[in-house]
């Protein structure tokens, strides 16, 4: 199990790299090519912008996994200790239901513009509605991964 989850994980990283690279390298070139030549890479922003979403949310489960994102303490100091594993529980369970309806809503939102294209280049919209679906259902993977860990931990406490 821990060799899939690294091998997805290190497939995660690949793809965000490499989406990261290819608007950095088309922005970049419409810059210069705009400022020297008045003339751009049409087709450069639509490309840009979809890799700017993938980078987003499969850049957001990155740092789930790896706990890097904004975390908020306010409750946790003032609970007793002995009651910190059932909290990660309650709080897990929170998280899974919320992101849940943001895959829900998601999955509704591509399935009503799967025949919408972009302007110039006519790729599909739902090239960059596919990555919420898919961020998504990445980060309910992690919280179910912690509300595992936190239902055995909450039992080892009790």
């Amino acid at each position: 199990m821990q060799k899939t989850i690294s091998f997805v994980s290190g497939a995660v990283n690949h793809i965000v790299i490499t989406a990261f690279i290819l608007m950095f390298l088309l922005v970049f070139t419409n810059v210069v090519l705009r400022f020297f030549f008045n003339s751009g890479l049409t087709f450069s922003d639509e490309i840009a912008r979809y890799a700017f979403v993938w980078c987003t949310f499969l850049g957001a489960v990155i740092a789930l996994q790896k706990n890097a994102h904004i975390g908020v303490a306010g409750i946790r100091p003032y609970i007793a200790v002995r009651f910190h594993p059932w909290l990660d529980v309650a709080i897990n369970i929170i998280l899974l239901i919320i992101v849940s309806t943001v895959l829900i809503g998601s999955v509704e939102v591509l399935i009503a513009n799967i025949g919408t294209r972009a302007p110039f280049t006519g790729a599909p919209i739902a090239i960059a509605q596919t990555s919420i679906v898919v961020g998504s259902i990445g980060f309910i993977f992690i919280f179910c991964s912690r509300l595992w860990r936190a239902l055995r931990a909450s039992r080892s406490a009790s």
